[in-house]
């Protein structure tokens, strides 16, 4: 019996573990499987992209849609739901663009929650909620303007006492810590 308990007890922390890991298979895909609401919001809202490129993501919760391409020297990622609707846009940015404030604010929480780390890679996350206008937030991201829909999306290398791997953090405008995904596997992603 306690063997038993002992198993499911396992089976309940690694099952634990898994819910809060990145596991995204992305998948090029042509554009006439890309939703038709999306490609016509690209459309008449980005002028002359530079190696537009059409992805399936997938993972455990969730399938969308990704286009990903260079406009104005800055590299894009513009995603939406399987229907269509726009979900968020990233905007590729060196670690100098993040305000000074919000930047010591996450090295200040990095450095109370891990051993060491490395930042790899930061998006600038421009979110569409309900109350604004897809479109807006669509232009805000083109014409990198401030807004309260910001996020900082960042691939870091972190060791912690339990491991050493890359982490898919986010955080806040401001700094404040939102959430973080560890990666299942490899981090594989299409990049731009």
């Amino acid at each position: 019996m306690k063997r038993v308990i002992f198993l499911f007890g396992i089976l309940c922390c690694s099952q634990m573990g898994h819910a809060q890991q990145k596991n995204e298979k992305e998948e090029r895909i042509r554009e006439n499987v890309f939703p038709k609401i999306a490609l016509q919001l690209l459309r008449d809202h980005i002028k002359n992209p530079r190696n537009l490129k059409y992805y399936r993501e997938t993972d455990s919760l969730k399938m969308s849609y990704e286009a990903k391409f260079k406009l104005k020297k800055r590299r894009y990622s513009v995603e939406f739901t399987k229907t269509g609707e726009l979900e968020d846009v990233e905007v590729l940015i060196n670690r100098e663009e993040v305000p000074p404030g919000t930047m010591e604010k996450i090295r200040t929480y990095l450095k109370n929650n891990t051993r060491k780390y490395h930042i790899e890679r930061i998006q600038k996350q421009y979110v569409n909620t309900p109350d604004i206008n897809s479109i807006d937030v669509l232009k805000s991201a083109l014409n990198n303007l401030s807004s309260q829909v910001i996020n900082y999306e960042m691939i870091i290398w972190v060791s912690r006492r339990e491991a050493s791997g890359r982490v898919e953090f986010t955080f806040d405008h401001q700094g404040n810590f939102v959430s973080e995904r560890s990666f299942a596997s490899s981090y594989d992603h299409v990049r731009y």
